[in-house]
């Protein structure tokens, strides 16, 4: 049986103790099932393989650390590291749960050219080398997991990393929405009953890739910096979701955000089934956080 890594669509301040999630709070958090890592959590597999990638104190996307003929490896999405010309980042500093940061090299990037429409996303990833002296200072790594993509199994999944969206209660949710109503009415004039799709209503939650509510994010941006901040880019904090995932390449369940993007999807011994790639900014509903909103992709080996 080949062992595989599967590429889906789709992005350290301490992990603060007793914050309420789902796994804490399950009633209070019934659409947003995600939980924070916790300390305890991050000393044990595949927890300890995951690392940010950071720039300064900035967590922009996730990585995992892959073993490979007895070196480790680190392993995230080549749309992370594309700079805005077009190459490829030479050099990534990453940091472990343990707080030891270094700089890992380029070793190999998949056939992806980050910004396309392309479905197919399996060269979404990119392969960095990490140097004898630093090697050291790596906590753990995980392997390839040996579920078969060709299967018709379903096979339990973790999706674990620095998803930019803050965990959200119901009631976080439903603030969310009325701020955006509120938003409609006094700056744009338009009186919303939360469901019209030409303002990015969809399945219960807010799209916000629609352009009036790409256009609410950015005010919050310029107008309420903290809510914005803390809502939307939390990506201090190391999260969970457990779903599923077919043997067809086919997640359900998922809860994802910026900055999940490179991080791993774990089976439940915890070795690396995929990598993500692209998500749906969805707030609250059905597919919120991007929880059925996912495409398969084609199968793809690396390192053989």
């Amino acid at each position: 049986m080949k062992k595989y890594i599967t590429t889906f669509l789709l992005l350290f301040i301490p992990f603060v103790s007793m914050a309420a999630d789902h796994c804490t709070n399950p009633t209070e958090y019934t659409i947003d099932r995600r939980c924070y890592v916790t300390n305890a959590q991050k000393q044990k597999k595949p927890y300890n393989a995951v690392v940010a990638l950071v720039d300064g104190e900035y967590v922009y996307c996730t990585g995992t650390i892959k073993d490979f003929k007895g070196a480790p490896y680190i392993y995230t999405a080549k749309h992370c590291v594309n700079n805005k010309d077009g190459t490829i980042k030479k050099n990534i500093y990453v940091r472990t749960q343990n707080g030891s940061m270094f700089v890992v090299n380029e070793n190999r990037v998949g056939d992806y050219v980050p910004g396309s429409r392309a479905k197919d996303r399996s060269g979404d990833l990119a392969i960095y080398s990490i140097s004898a002296e630093d090697q050291s200072k790596i906590i753990a790594s995980t392997e390839f997991s040996s579920n078969s993509r060709n299967s018709q199994n379903t096979y339990k999944a973790r999706v674990i990393g620095y998803g930019a969206l803050k965990i959200m209660s119901d009631k976080d949710i439903n603030q969310f929405k009325q701020k955006y109503r509120n938003y409609l009415k006094n700056q744009k004039g338009i009186i919303s009953n939360g469901t019209e799709q030409k303002y990015g209503w969809k399945s219960g939650g807010l799209d916000l890739d629609s352009s009036y509510a790409d256009n609410f994010v950015q005010y919050l941006r310029q107008n309420d910096l903290s809510y914005y901040m803390d809502t939307l880019k939390n990506t201090s904090t190391l999260k969970i979701s457990r779903c599923t995932f077919s043997g067809a390449g086919d997640p359900k369940g998922c809860q994802i955000w910026g900055g999940n993007s490179g991080g791993g999807v774990f089976d439940d011994t915890g070795n690396l089934m995929g990598i993500l790639g692209g998500y749906r900014r969805i707030i609250g509903g059905t597919q919120h956080s991007a929880s059925s909103g996912l495409e398969s992709v084609t199968n793809v080996n690396f390192l053989k």
